[in-house]
């Protein structure tokens, strides 16, 4: 049995999985993963059988690098802070590439069978085995919501897409980070700061601690008693 974490993912093979896919029950989602309901992108991968003119895309890998901070945000509200931290570790490999044209096909591996679903065009994909986030332009544009979707596959492979997709839609799409941030602002999103500061060692912090001499005095040894006294200036 699985969940549907992804939306029209199980018409893709037919009527094959009509008695062997549910969505998830309000409430009670988590009793059912407990009893073993999968999600159903776990058993399903995406072949990409045609990518016309692949090109490095490196303002949109920027775009994403340059928003950690307010992708940080969309994750925070989500998910623990471990799990924002280590997903934002992610994004920093993850590279954009643009295409003319993409066709895929999805193959379902259940059952002791497998299934291929009709090849068609698809406006981004997430390769893993390359760390690669392809994406096919729309009439000039960027499909903001397909790339969206795709880095919450990236980050979050376990997980339903949707449920990060919505807000990091509205962190990439404006022209500007700080666009995205009053977006975010508007939409309650808390503010974060997504620097890490390395805390100091305890033998940096306490080594420190009283043994700098005023700027008046130079300390040196004397021979006669042992102790060292001020030099007078």
């Amino acid at each position: 049995m699985f969940f549907e974490n992804r939306a029209g993912l199980s018409a893709k093979f037919g009527n094959f999985l009509t008695n062997n896919v549910i969505s998830r029950p309000l409430g009670c989602g988590g009793a059912f993963a407990a009893a073993g309901v999968r999600p159903l992108g776990s058993a399903v991968r995406t072949e990409l059988l045609e990518c016309l003119d692949p090109k490095d895309s490196p303002d949109v890998t920027q775009r994403i690098r340059n928003r950690k901070n307010e992708i940080g945000r969309v994750l925070e509200s989500q998910v623990s802070s471990r799990e924002s931290l280590d997903a934002l570790s992610t994004l920093e490999q993850i590279r954009c590439h643009t295409t003319a044209k993409m066709v895929v096909r999805f193959r379902l591996s259940v059952f002791n069978r497998d299934l291929d679903s009709t090849p068609e065009q698809v406006p981004a994909l997430f390769q893993r085995e390359h760390g690669v986030l392809l994406f096919t332009p729309r009439e000039g544009q960027h499909p903001w919501s397909a790339i969206a979707r795709e880095l919450s596959v990236a980050l979050f492979p376990d997980e339903d897409p949707g449920r990060f997709a919505a807000g990091l839609k509205e962190v990439l799409a404006p022209e500007s980070a700080s666009e995205a941030a009053t977006v975010l602002d508007e939409l309650g999103f808390a503010r974060l700061d997504t620097t890490v500061h390395k805390p100091p060692t305890p033998g940096e912090a306490t080594g420190s601690l009283g043994t700098e001499a005023s700027s008046s005095e130079t300390i040196v040894p004397n021979s006669s008693n042992g102790v060292d006294t001020p030099k007078e200036p």
